[in-house]
């Protein structure tokens, strides 16, 4: 097959842009087993119910301004076919293994932190194709926005939107956290439970979130497939481990659109230690990049004044952002330079 039936499905106008292949050396180049995503075919298309930020008690002008949506009820986004392919692609694709497994204990990486069995696999769609197909579709995309009405946005930072969360082994502290409390830089969270389960689960494995007066909801994954989206950005929420069965979830981080919400997505010391530092720092300055070029487009358009203050408004936070964002890889790349990847890019691009 040539390079070119190889990239054919995510060089098609159902696909971002940023999808394609640059890197035809990367060893993740050639589908695991022939996976490929099929829309039609993997997602359920089923509508959940929805809880607004409101509901959650989220009600100041900021946490209000940044969408409405708090999350989902559970529900199934994907099909029994497409679990079972993500699981296995999981369990047994060892580029994966190899290319985007991490689990930083040494060092302070801020939040998110891990129990000892539970790993990061990051990036997985820069390493595996039917999940580049998947994060990259744009009738999923459009799907996702229709049922939560919100301008989400797969983005080409794969290291953020195929992120998983795999525990490989009963974890020692199974009324801890195996994922610690944290919010999100990402805008959105896509939790999609894709564990081998056994038929009555016990106690453990659920996603806890917290409303704003503190009171604590459970998402309990009950079957392999159980989905939430939640406002990760504003809704604290962890992981907790499974107790008679390994968790495996993904959790994508999805980002909007719309170029007047303001993007909190920040490169800081969990990314860097829990993935190659360099190639996500690249990734994330093109997102970056091209997001200010679309905003200086429509300022350049708009002819509302208010509007074009809102929209400047927005631009002078984020640029702020991707300052600091870039000061604290520097500061990285100065304290740390023994520890950064500097071999060839392994990646699909």
């Amino acid at each position: 097959m040539s390079e070119n039936d190889k990239n054919e499905l995510l060089s098609s106008p159902n696909h971002h842009e940023w999808a394609k292949i640059t890197n035809p050396n990367s060893p993740g180049v050639n589908s695991f087993k022939n996976y490929h995503w099929d829309f039609e075919k993997h997602c359920t298309q089923e509508t959940p119910k929805l809880l607004s930020k409101t509901d959650l008690g989220y009600t100041s002008p900021e946490e209000q301004k940044n969408g409405n949506l708090g999350m989902t009820h559970p529900f199934k986004i994907l099909t029994d076919e497409a679990v079972a392919i993500c699981r296995d692609i999981m369990k047994n694709d060892e580029n994966l293994k190899k290319y985007c497994a991490f689990n930083e204990l040494e060092h302070d990486v801020m939040s998110h932190r891990h129990q000892e069995n539970t790993y990061a696999y990051r990036n997985v769609a820069g390493i595996n194709i039917f999940f580049r197909e998947m994060l990259s579709c744009k009738k999923f995309e459009a799907y996702i926005r229709k049922i939560t009405g919100e301008p989400i946005e797969f983005w080409e930072l794969t290291w953020q939107s195929s992120h998983c969360n795999i525990q490989l082994a009963a974890e020692k502290f199974e009324e801890q956290p195996n994922i610690d409390w944290h919010t999100d830089v990402a805008q959105y969270a896509m939790l999609i439970n894709i564990s081998d389960m056994p038929e009555n689960p016990e106690e453990g494995g659920e996603t806890l979130l917290k409303k704003k007066n503190g009171e604590i909801i459970p998402m309990k994954y009950n079957t392999p497939g159980d989905t939430t989206i939640v406002s990760g950005v504003h809704i604290e929420h962890c992981g907790m481990p499974g107790k008679n069965y390994n968790k495996m979830v993904i959790a994508a981080g999805l980002g909007v659109s719309d170029t007047k919400r303001y993007m909190n997505q920040f490169a800081g010391v969990y990314a860097f230690w829990n993935g190659d530092s360099v190639h996500y720092t690249r990734q994330y300055t093109g997102m970056c990049i091209k997001r200010l070029e679309k905003q200086v487009a429509e300022l350049a358009a708009d002819e509302d004044k208010k509007s074009r203050e809102e929209l400047a408004g927005n631009v002078m936070k984020e640029l702020a952002n991707f300052k600091n964002s870039l000061n604290c890889f520097y500061d990285h790349v100065k304290n740390h330079r023994d520890d950064l990847n500097t071999e060839e890019n392994k990646f699909l691009s």
